[in-house]
């Protein structure tokens, strides 16, 4: 591949060239996608339209306009970031696309991609309620991505969010002031439900949680991508079920008597059920499959 700037520069004129040449250097890189972007298509073309100040999808109205020479350099030094450094593109635009907002992010929380938000938008959840949810508590928040989802879908729900880390609820604060909802979603530092108070007891029609749940042979192998998340974020213990323990023994007494438990567990159905053989989990149908989120009722916990 050509690797020489100035010769790149003088031989692409128009964005559509930008984007293609970029798609070649980044399949030739071996990178993996999955953080916002399906594919390197969608990446290069985020790197381009973010560059230029333009909006995603915009692209295909501005794709035959001519770059002046300031421009090309910029996208193909963010090409060559992307490709050197692996980080998720999220980190290097500080922007992560999630069903149809453009969250904040950074190294401190993990790339919004929960199954959780597909329910959410889809409405997934809605068969096992008995009511509009008023009460909404979001278990392990990172970006507070799924709190602001749902704010969006349950327009008079009011929504907490708790987190282990502090980095984490600071990025969660910054997206819910980006999203002006600092009056529906209440943030808590909190392991589990350790910090909070009696109060919150018989307060929650839905819990939804994204717990760290990736086992420990599973991290070894995570492509670098992954990586470079934080690992508190992934990191579920030897079967991935150490936080996931810990929020089934304690969510009863949080929930309403006709609430719901809605747990993420990804590619960890075998470790689940073999740590739970007692649990009741209602499998809920998202686009890879039926065995990576559960709902429990409260009156099985």
């Amino acid at each position: 591949m050509v690797t020489n700037k100035n010769t790149i520069i003088q031989n692409m004129c128009s964005l559509n060239d930008m984007v293609r040449y970029g798609v070649t250097l980044l399949n030739h890189s071996e990178l993996y996608y999955g953080h916002g972007y399906a594919n390197s298509i969608e990446e290069c073309i985020q790197m381009c339209m973010h560059t230029l100040h333009l909006n995603f999808d915009d692209y295909k109205e501005f794709k035959y306009a001519k770059l002046l020479e300031e421009e090309k350099l910029s996208i193909l030094e963010l090409f060559m970031d992307r490709c050197y450094t692996r980080k998720p593109l999220a980190y290097l635009i500080n922007k992560a696309p999630f069903h149809g907002l453009d969250f904040y992010v950074d190294e401190r929380v993990i790339v919004p991609r929960s199954f959780i938000g597909e329910l959410l938008v889809n409405d997934g959840l809605s068969p096992f309620l008995t009511q509009e949810p008023q009460r909404i508590l979001d278990v392990c928040t990172g970006s507070a991505c799924l709190p602001i989802i749902a704010a969006h879908i349950f327009l008079d729900a009011s929504i907490d969010g708790i987190d282990i880390n502090n980095d984490a609820l600071e990025v969660a604060k910054i997206n819910i002031d980006k999203f002006k909802l600092t009056q529906r979603i209440n943030l808590y530092k909190s392991d589990v439900y350790e910090n909070l108070g009696m109060e919150h007891f018989n307060q929650y029609d839905i819990i939804i949680t994204n717990p760290p749940y990736v086992n420990a042979q599973s991290m070894k192998n995570l492509p670098r991508e992954y990586q470079q998340e934080p690992n508190i974020a992934l990191h579920g213990g030897t079967d991935g079920m150490d936080i996931i323990r810990k929020i089934l023994a304690q969510s009863k007494p949080y929930l309403k008597s006709n609430g719901v438990l809605v747990v993420e567990i990804g590619n960890e159905y075998e470790n689940l059920i073999e740590a739970f053989p007692k649990l009741k989990p209602i499998w809920l149908p998202v686009s890879t499959g039926e065995e990576h989120v559960f709902l429990v009722n409260a009156k099985d916990l």
